[in-house]
């Protein structure tokens, strides 16, 4: 056999001279600046660098805007907040101010309602209560006519109203918007006893927590379940004598029907404190217990003082006056159902008797 057989043959026609063809190294001018400290801060490089920070701030500004927007309205609701639980109504209302212009600039009304509320008890507070008239009834007319809704139920509302037009002594008007709150809860003690003020022509500040604090100091409780009330010849002029509440001066000039509305709202407002009492038995070593069960006997003082100088008793008011249709036709429908046939049963809450549990079979 040859070498040709096996292919050999051929190798020696392979010129050793010939060499495989590659691509050659590009060549790149660059000069290394690692000695020179500094060379970051070249102005070529400055510009780049602000040219890519420019582009960054745009992409991102909006995203800025609205993180600092956010911020700012929270601070702002936070120092609102921090100035009315101090007492700096004027400062409250200027920071309020501010905060509905952030409002505006995020085009969102998330704040807007709480935003008024506050602002209405600010003007109250500094006793503008024009001003808090007008941004009240404002609202209603939003919730009415935008919202649709007929019914205006804003108890809040409507009692700060109320007591607006009670201290301008606005009595007719007022006493509109203390029959609103009770038409929506009659629950309220305090509501029917400043609707009682309003038929018996008295300003909201006779019967104020400053003035009952010094009609309290006049009673003496001589026991858990009565008491009496005591007159202090040697007392201060800082304690009120609860006899100048009512004067027969003052009733001679009002109607036999606001002296019968009074009496039956002050009956009202004492009925509910006593089912307070009752309800809070349980607590009765507490301070809070004490003033309520002081409270309750400053309006009992004032009732019997009513029907003194009123001339009025039970008899007279439930059989001469109350079926007179004279009487009835000025009642609007509130004063019928509450106060004129008023039954003590629409008042009283249901009473649930304990269910008969049986034993633990575990405690046997």
């Amino acid at each position: 056999m040859e070498e040709d057989d096996f292919g050999i043959g051929n190798i020696g026609l392979i010129e050793d001279d010939v060499k495989v063809k590659t691509n050659p190294i590009p060549v790149i001018e660059y000069t290394p600046k690692i000695r020179d400290t500094h060379w970051f801060l070249q102005d070529s490089y400055k510009e780049i660098k602000k040219e890519k920070d420019t582009a960054n701030k745009r992409a991102e500004q909006p995203n800025v805007v609205d993180r600092e927007k956010k911020v700012s309205i929270k601070t702002a609701q936070y120092k609102i907040d921090h100035l009315y639980a101090e007492g700096k109504y004027r400062e409250c209302l200027e920071e309020l101010e501010y905060l509905k212009t952030l409002i505006r600039l995020k085009k969102k009304q998330d704040y807007a309602e709480s935003l008024v509320d506050v602002e209405i008890r600010c003007y109250f507070k500094l006793q503008d209560y024009q001003q808090s008239i007008k941004l009240i009834k404002n609202v209603e007319n939003t919730v009415t006519v935008v919202k649709q809704n007929p019914l205006f139920r804003d108890t809040n509302l409507l009692y700060i109203l109320a007591q607006c037009y009670h201290n301008l002594n606005l009595y007719n008007e007022s006493k509109i918007e203390y029959q609103r709150c009770l038409s929506i809860n009659n629950r309220l003690w305090e509501w029917w006893m400043n609707l009682s003020l309003v038929y018996l022509s008295k300003p909201l500040s006779t019967l104020s927590k400053e003035t009952m604090k010094e009609y309290i100091k006049t009673l003496t409780v001589e026991d858990q379940s009565t008491t009496t009330t005591t007159t202090n010849s040697d007392s201060n002029n800082s304690i009120v004598d609860i006899s100048k509440f009512i004067s027969n001066e003052t009733l001679k000039e009002l109607n036999i029907l606001n002296r019968i509305l009074g009496y039956r709202c002050l009956a009202h407002s004492s009925f509910l404190l006593g089912q307070s009492i009752i309800s809070k038995r349980h607590y009765s070593n507490t301070k809070a217990f004490v003033q309520i069960k002081s409270t309750k006997s400053v309006l009992d003082t004032l009732i019997q003082q009513l029907l003194q100088c009123a001339d009025l008793t039970e008899d007279v008011i439930s059989s001469t006056y109350i079926h007179k249709e004279e009487i009835r036709s000025n009642c609007n429908p509130f004063e019928m159902k509450w106060l004129i046939d008023f039954k003590i049963d629409s008042l009283k809450e249901p009473e649930y008797e304990e269910e008969e549990r049986d034993e633990n079979p575990f405690n046997l």
